[in-house]
């Protein structure tokens, strides 16, 4: 807090200075005097006084979409909290006389200086006094609504929306927007600025966005524009993207010819897919990672195939359990505490047509680990701050036992499907998380929760968010998670937690929910007693 120079702070402090004892009065007139020059500073702009407009937006001349749709968001709820309509113009405009203004992104530029080359994508800044708020952020040329366009205005407006109007968005569309009604608007004075913390959080759509089950197309594309803006709104946003997926879906089609060495030896002496496993489909083969000419050609790959927005080297196995038992590849392994492991018993369950058969393979974890360094050993070659991304998945889920890692190596820990939330479930998250953490590995959080319960009301908001919060605090870069099914009304306290924790991950969960619950008003008790039952 900034201490206002005025005649009140004075006086406080030289009273405090000042040894001798003073009556109550004095010092409560001190008081009152300083937190009187206290809200006089902390004022601010009026933007809406007695539902009338006292400020304008002012855009560059030339907007970006991004610019505009920034101002576009602040003036509907302007409008929907006060009734007042904000115009924009451009700057450069004669305003009348004891109007403020609102500058958005570039049109804030001389009061912000934002240099998008250096500042993080989604970043922003925000200043006012009496007589400007000014909001600017990196901005990118892209449609606003697109996760991966960088929204920095955008979102510094949302934060003064959430922050200082107390604006909350429960669930898509207008039903969903929490905006209370008044006939006076002000933002106070004040300087802040803001980097992501996460560098990329995703919460991913195509299930909720399947052709069937909608009244019609219209509905259908009604919602997902409705949901496109919900996000936004909570700012998600793939700042860096880490969009790779699995790594090796091509390669048997481009190298089990020639290559079939680079792919799992199976039990029964063969190199392919396992016929075990989802019918043995090309694209779900597991890789020999300990061959080193496989190394030389993911680095190869990955030069023909890196850009400044995706610069890792993918390798994320295949979505599958790791399945090769040569013999190097074994060599490479390190049973984790409680694992049985046994080649024999692979080989019978393996015979015998089981798809579990990897699991007398124990875990895989060390094998994985060490196959991520031997890869960003050979791209070492071609730079030498190379970063190799690589999963926790399947039968490589546990931390290593004896690999230790680096920060150039990024790792997506993948927990199991986890309802219902019990103690052993979540303490088995937390040493993963804690046990790939100690590896010197950078760590982004690759859940499948959402796809628990369908349209069940089920509800593990209180569970997951502070698991969340385990895993924010101890080191998280990101979040990917498959998927936002839509089921508002039976799960909506849980996934409005899994909203605001992309943001807020070091909130406590009651505070999130006490957010949720108070959207509702009067009935705040009755719908908190409803999804408690």
């Amino acid at each position: 807090m900034i201490w206002p120079a005025t005649l009140g702070s004075k006086l406080f402090h030289s009273l405090a200075r000042n040894r001798k004892r003073f009556t109550r009065h004095e010092l409560l007139m001190a008081i009152m005097v300083t937190l009187a020059a206290m809200a006089d500073v902390a004022r601010g702009m009026d933007l809406v006084v007695n539902g009338q407009a006292k400020a304008v937006i002012l855009l560059p001349e030339k907007p970006l979409p991004m610019e505009r749709y920034a101002a576009d968001e602040l003036r509907y709820h302007a409008k929907k909290a006060t009734g007042a309509e904000l115009a924009i113009q451009s700057v450069g405009v004669t305003l009348p006389e004891g109007m403020g203004e609102v500058r958005l992104g570039r049109a804030a530029h001389g009061v912000i200086e934002m240099d998008d080359s250096s500042q993080p994508a989604n970043a922003f800044a925000v200043v006012c006094d009496e007589r400007v708020l000014c909001i600017a952020g990196n901005d990118g040329e892209g449609s606003p609504l697109a996760d991966d366009v960088s929204a920095g205005t955008l979102f510094g407006v949302y934060e003064v929306l959430e922050t200082h109007f107390g604006v909350r968005w429960l669930w898509p569309g207008e039903l969903g927007e929490v905006v209370s009604t008044c006939e006076n608007w002000s933002v106070p004075a004040m300087r802040m600025s803001e980097q992501p913390r996460l560098l990329h959080t995703r919460l991913r759509t195509g299930h909720g966005n399947a052709l069937t089950g909608w009244s019609s197309a219209a509905a259908r594309n009604h919602y997902i524009h409705d949901q496109q803006v919900f996000l936004r709104r909570h700012r998600l946003a793939r700042g860096v993207s880490l969009e790779y997926g699995h790594a090796f879906i091509e390669y048997w089609d481009r190298f089990g010819k020639n290559h079939p060495e680079w792919f799992n030896l199976l039990p029964d002496g063969r190199r392919r897919s396992d016929p075990a496993y989802c019918g043995g489909a090309n694209e779900l083969v597991s890789m020999c990672v300990s061959t080193p000419e496989l190394w030389r050609q993911i680095v190869e790959d990955w030069q023909h195939t890196r850009t400044i927005h995706r610069p890792w080297i993918n390798c994320a196995e295949n979505d599958t359990a790791g399945r090769c038992v040569c013999p190097n590849c074994l060599a490479w392994d390190v049973p984790a505490a409680g694992d049985k492991v046994s080649l024999d018993e692979a080989k019978a369950a393996y015979a015998a047509g089981k798809p579990d058969w990897t699991d007398h393979l124990g875990s895989l974890s060390d094998r994985y680990a060490r196959f991520c360094l031997a890869v960003q050993n050979e791209a070492r070659k071609i730079d030498d701050q190379a970063v190799v991304l690589g999963y926790a998945y399947a039968n490589f889920v546990k931390p290593p036992v004896n690999t230790r890692l680096n920060n150039r190596v990024v790792i997506a820990i993948v927990p199991a499907m986890m309802y219902p939330w019990t103690d052993a479930k979540r303490q088995a998250f937390r040493d993963q998380w804690e046990g790939w953490a100690a590896t010197g590995a950078r760590l982004y959080l690759r859940p499948n929760y959402t796809l628990d319960g369908h349209a069940m009301p089920i509800d593990y908001a209180e569970a997951f968010g502070d698991d969340f919060r385990f895993a924010y605090e101890r080191g998280m870069i990101a979040t990917d998670f498959d998927s936002l099914t839509g089921q508002w009304a039976v799960q909506g306290p849980t996934l409005y937690v899994l909203m605001r924790v992309q943001h807020h991950g070091d909130w406590p969960v009651s505070r999130i929910l006490d957010e949720y619950y108070n959207g509702f008003g009067s009935a705040a008790h009755a719908v908190r007693d409803y999804f408690d039952y």
